[in-house]
């Protein structure tokens, strides 16, 4: 035996180290596209959980509002136009809500959503100074202004 290989020992070699290098670069780009499917489909999760969490917080509130009584109208169509508006600004490819009740153009703030905009968060806060001018008189009314509230912050 000889101390050098010959071209076919080099060959099979060469080729050998040549699949390995593949194999690496293969595992390692499927190690990166996992990685990056997990993160898409987190946020993706997240979004959809706080969508969610939205939505339940408006169904209390108006809830609330409604049991109170009638003199929570004014509160109740505002927060109907915010839903609303948040509809439309957000799934700008889905039929609108019908009626010319809420805005349908909100402007937002630079790399915000349309949730984020100042007309949407003055919504919000008129809203809340609707509820905060209620006067309780009994425990009921005491109760659903202190589930009222937290909702709308929430």
């Amino acid at each position: 035996m000889g101390q050098f290989l010959d071209a076919a020992g080099v060959l099979v070699i060469l080729l050998g180290s040549s699949v390995l290098v593949v194999a690496m670069l293969t595992t390692f780009a499927a190690l990166v596209l996992g990685l990056l499917t997990s993160s898409v489909k987190s946020s993706f999760d997240e979004v959809g959980n706080d969508i969610r969490t939205l939505s339940i917080q408006l169904i209390q509130l108006d809830r609330s509002l409604r049991e109170w009584g009638p003199e929570t109208q004014p509160a109740r169509q505002l927060l109907r136009a915010y839903t609303a508006a948040a509809i439309a600004t957000t799934w700008t490819g889905e039929p609108r809500p019908q009626g010319n009740f809420y805005p349908s153009e909100v402007p937002t703030r630079p790399g915000g959503s349309s949730l984020e905009s100042p007309v949407m968060g003055d919504m919000l806060t008129r809203i809340e100074l609707d509820i905060r001018q209620l006067d309780p008189q009994d425990p009921m009314h005491r109760r659903l202004e202190t589930t009222a509230l937290p909702s709308l912050s929430g």
